[in-house]
């Protein structure tokens, strides 16, 4: 059996795992963005209320916000029409002039 997770708990978590942003090689405004991003696109309302609350914190305008959602579901829509028509791997690749290794 699993241990509970108590609020505490992911309270010290989100802590710890938010010198990412602060620590990390991304400037922290665009790391936000980039983080509100993931969270639209894996629809976790936690995590877009708590990165847009940071984001705007680090200097993220409004368009900005809007901009990264968008991105989010732009790749999930493209995504969904190559896997869906079997576009394959190595015509992405012809496209994108990336030589076979």
């Amino acid at each position: 059996m699993y241990p509970k997770a108590t609020a505490a708990d992911a309270a010290v978590y989100f802590g710890a795992w938010n010198k990412i942003f602060t620590e990390g090689p991304i400037a922290l405004k665009e790391a936000r963005l980039a983080a509100i991003s993931a969270s639209a696109a894996m629809k976790c309302e936690y995590c877009i209320t708590a990165q847009v609350h940071m984001a705007k914190a680090a200097g993220a305008t409004d368009d900005e916000i809007k901009a990264a959602i968008f991105i989010a579901a732009e790749v999930a829509r493209f995504s969904t029409l190559l896997y869906g028509n079997e576009f394959g791997m190595d015509n992405l690749k012809n496209i994108l002039g990336i030589q076979p290794e």
